[in-house]
């Protein structure tokens, strides 16, 4: 036996209740269960024969050679054994000395170490530089643990190596056993050479219960188990949250007791529960208690017993059961288990000093960063709703409060707010400069413009790109105010020139133009369209339609008496009452706050606004004409007034004005007087017939015969198609533009390829060209001509969309976006559609701006600069894209300015 044992070199020393005691340099040691299936194993490893065994007396000893430099000879022969143990507590300490040598079994079927007691440790060696080779020949197995709690402690040594076996059909570890462990290396640079050859095993598990826990220095590698019992660690992992309470390397504790959950029985834990006992840690999202340090060492693979139902519960699984938690608690503490955990887990190795002071630096750049990113959303906030960010008092600013507000949120903000870093006017200024990002990059673009005057008395002059991307949707994004000191063509054709060479457009991609119609924008000859015409003849230019139906009403108030004369009692009686308090709450006193509407100003400029105000009015009639007679009943002042708005109420003429804003076609004329007829009985006097006016006669030869009307049907009748034909005359004038031929023949051309059948007046494609010249390949839209009829049809029947024929240009993009291929196939038509779309149509989104700048730039307000009030009205207009900002980006892109700001906020 002897012998035999001196062929032995290196091999490990320390039993398993040595090693709880001393493992207090080595890393800490995860418990990897990894799960294999059957199929992946070629065989399972059976054990070798024929054991040499010890005396057979308790806690025999065999001690081989510790002598530097000592060999052994190695075991060559077919069956060979080294040791066998059978006799419990036996111990089998191998060489410790440096640079020993253990030559192990090389020869088929040999066997080196076979562990059969209960209890039985093998000690391997923990010399620094010692060497095992392990066998290398095919079917040779290392080590055979087929008796119960066999136990293989580790490597401990720095440098200690471990050669495993190479060749096929090797095996290295063959656990057969109940609750069989075997501790791989765990300390610094130790080495694991795993198996290179076919079909080789590295250790192979049958047994239920069997555990393997593997090296977490950085050469471990991973394992093989067989066993349906084995447990995956990384599933265990899984029962950790991903809170704070749960992702924080200290214990949680919550800071009230209102922040415990109530059970189903209608218990919860205790905050004095975590005084007394300090190892405590609560989670939210479970409410389940845990020890701290039992869980710390069972997830790092240290657990002296991770298998023991009673301890599982403070250890992985948690503890809710409240009712007989003090005694569960501190049976718990006063546990061997519980003591070695919180003695395991301090003493895990100490980082060194400057792995502290980076560790610290890194968690000040952590919490700055965090800082920051709370100013930038503060900011984002204040830029959204169009509010100052400044005050009149630096402390006093909506930013400085907003910040002092989630300061009772944010941890550590409060003292940020007193060193007052990066708060300063230029780095606000730059943090709005990098939340405008928002130009389009798309090629083909319209531009829209128009001016107006702020509250300081400066002309700004609103620039808006128009364009249309590739699944038909339009943007029409507001790039700025630009102040202008001039309102000639000149100037401002070259303001917007230089816009959109600092956006870096090219004024050749613009293919129309949108203004209202001064004669500095629209003039023919020498206006700011005509210039840019001359620069790129397809800028199409387009009037405002808004501008132009808004000319066009303008034109009917001055013309038609009805409707002047209805807006105008309107606008009297409605200012009449809201500029007295006591006369609006006269109304509130004669309905008791039921079954009234409020009446509306009459707005100068929004017709919209108008139609409401002479609603409220309508709906409002007898209560508003009571209360005007109760008025001139007082006496006083405002009696006049209000017995001569009284007087105009009473007339039916003035009902049927007011009513002329529902206006239709001449079959509607015989139920829309029927109507106000009947509405008028109880409101107005009966309508009468003017008397007829007799010019002078020294007019008769100049003046025209007034007309004579039979019945008051008629003379109404006359003053309803009135209306009407002075409406088509004033839209004839006001919509009569050069460019809208054109555009209405591509939108019949359009419409008209897209259906199969055609229409007799369908527009061709000559008609046409001047709009498709430079940028569509007309032979190739000739051809996709033949076929887009036939797909629209197809695409029609398999999506059962039941469209009997195409009449919208919306249709044909939803269509074309059903399918991507007919992008694809169509794509000069699809060209064609999205020139069409970025034709602009009105200056709406321009004038939409004027309103935010009313609101940003006040009397309080208009001392801003131009640079900071492009920063705030810009989100302010564009608010559902500054919801899709990226904070973490624009953080990023800040510090990444300068090196001091990497420095202080760390970078990525």
């Amino acid at each position: 036996m002897s012998a035999k044992q001196s062929q032995i070199t290196t091999f490990f020393s320390q039993n398993k209740k040595q090693k709880k005691n001393k493992d207090s340099d080595g890393n800490s040691t995860s418990v990897n269960i990894l799960s294999t299936n059957l199929n992946e194993i070629q065989g399972e490893i059976a054990l070798c024969a024929d054991m040499l065994p010890l005396e057979s007396s308790e806690t025999s000893t065999l001690a081989l050679p510790t002598a530097s430099s000592s060999t052994l000879a190695s075991l060559t022969s077919p069956s060979s054994t080294s040791v066998s143990l059978t006799s419990p507590s036996s111990r089998l300490p191998l060489p410790t000395s440096p640079s020993s040598t253990l030559a192990l079994s090389t020869s088929p079927s040999s066997t080196l170490v076979s562990l059969t007691s209960p209890s039985s440790v093998l000690a391997l060696p923990t010399s620094p530089s010692s060497t095992l080779a392990l066998p290398t020949s095919s079917s040779s197995t290392l080590v055979s643990l087929t008796s119960p709690s066999s136990t293989l402690v580790p490597l401990t040594s720095p440098s200690s190596t471990l050669a495993l076996p190479t060749s096929s059909s090797s095996a290295l570890v063959s656990l057969t056993s109940p609750s069989s462990i075997l501790a791989l290396p765990t300390s610094p640079s130790s080495t694991l050479a795993l198996p290179t050859s076919s079909s080789s095993t590295l250790v192979s598990l049958t047994s239920p219960s069997s555990i393997l826990a593997l090296p977490t220095s950085p050469s471990s590698t991973s394992t093989s188990l067989t066993s349906p019992s084995s447990t995956s660690a990384s599933t265990t992992t899984k029962l950790k949250c991903e809170a704070i309470c749960c992702t924080s390397n200290d214990l949680y504790v919550p800071r009230n007791q209102s922040d415990f959950k109530l059970s189903s029985d209608k218990r919860s834990c205790q905050l004095g529960w975590f005084l007394k006992y300090q190892w405590l840690t609560y989670c939210q999202s479970e409410n389940k208690v845990y020890c701290y340090f039992c869980r710390t060492a069972y997830y790092r693979g240290f657990h002296p017993e991770p298998n023991k139902s009673g301890e599982a519960m403070l250890a992985f699984t948690g503890f809710s059961d409240w009712k007989n938690a003090i005694a569960r608690l501190k049976k718990h503490e006063s546990s061997k288990i519980h003591s070695d955990c919180v003695y395991l887990v301090k003493q895990q190795p100490k980082p060194t000093v400057a792995a502290q002071l980076n560790l610290t630096h890194q968690i000040q750049q952590a919490k700055r960063r965090r800082m920051l990113l709370t100013e930038i959303q503060c900011i984002k906030y204040l830029l959204r709703q169009g509010l100052a960010i400044r005050g009149h008092v630096e402390d006093e600013a909506n930013l400085i409060q907003l910040l002092k507000l989630r300061a009772s949120d944010v941890d550590g903000l409060a003292e940020w707010l007193k060193e007052k870093n990066y708060l300063s006017h230029d780095v606000i200024n730059e943090i709005c400069q990098l939340i405008l990002s928002i130009i389009s990059e798309r090629k083909i673009y319209s531009i829209i413009c128009d001016e107006t005057r702020d509250e300081s008395g400066k002309e700004q002059l609103c620039f808006t790109i128009r364009s249309v991307d590739n699944d038909f949707i339009i943007y029409e994004d507001v790039l700025g105010m630009y102040m202008i000191t001039s309102q000639s063509a000149a100037d401002i054709t070259k303001v917007i020139l230089d816009i959109i060479c600092r956006c870096n457009l090219d004024i050749k991609d613009c293919r129309g133009q949108g203004y209202d119609g001064a004669p500095s924008m629209a003039g023919h000859i020498s206006g700011v369209a005509a210039r840019i015409q001359r620069l790129c003849s397809k800028a199409f230019f387009v009037h405002c339609n808004a501008h132009s139906l808004d000319l066009t009403l303008q034109d009917l108030t001055s013309t038609s008496s009805s409707i002047s004369t209805a807006l105008n009692i309107t606008n009297d009686i409605i200012n009449f009452i809201k500029d007295s308090p006591k006369r609006l709450n006269l109304l509130d006193t004669l309905t008791d706050l039921n079954n009234y509407t409020q009446l509306k100003p009459l707005c100068p400029h929004r017709w919209t606004v108008r139609a409401s105000s002479i609603n409220s009015l309508l709906i409002n009639y007898s209560l508003v004409k009571t209360a005007l007679t109760e008025i001139g009943e007082e006496g006083g002042h405002p009696a006049p007034k209000a017995n001569g708005l009284t007087e105009q109420m009473d007339k039916f003429s003035t009902y049927f004005g007011l009513k002329l804003g529902e206006i239709k076609t001449d079959e509607y004329f015989m139920i829309f007087f029927q109507g106000i007829q009947a509405e008028a009985k109880s409101l107005t006097d009966e309508p009468f017939l003017p008397r007829p006016r007799k010019p002078p006669l020294r007019f008769t030869n100049y003046l025209p015969t007034p007309t004579r009307y039979e019945t008051i049907y008629d003379f109404y009748h006359y003053q309803y198609f009135e209306v009407i034909n002075k409406i088509i005359d004033a839209l004839d004038s006001r919509f009569k533009q050069s460019v809208f031929p054109l555009l209405c023949n591509v939108e019949k051309f359009i419409l008209s390829v897209a259906n199969i059948t055609r229409e007799e007046d369908t527009v061709r494609l000559n008609d046409i060209k001047e709009f498709l010249v430079d940028d569509i390949d007309i032979d190739q839209l000739e051809r996709e001509l033949t076929m887009l009829p036939d797909y629209f049809s197809t695409v029609n029947k398999q999506k059962n969309l039941n469209l009997k024929r195409i009449t919208k240009i919306s249709t044909i993009c939803e269509l074309l976006n059903i399918e991507p291929v007919g992008k694809n196939l169509f794509c000069e038509y699809r060209k064609l559609l999205l020139l069409y779309l970025t034709i602009p149509t009105t200056t709406a989104t321009a004038e939409r701006s004027f309103s935010a700048l009313n609101r940003i730039k006040t009397h309080l307000r208009c001392t801003m600069t131009q640079q900071r009030l492009n920063h705030v009205i810009i989100p302010h207009i564009h608010k559902e894209k500054l919801d899709l900002l990226d904070l973490n980006r624009i953080c990023s892109e800040f510090i990444s300015k300068n090196q001091n700001r990497k420095n202080l906020f760390g970078h990525e």
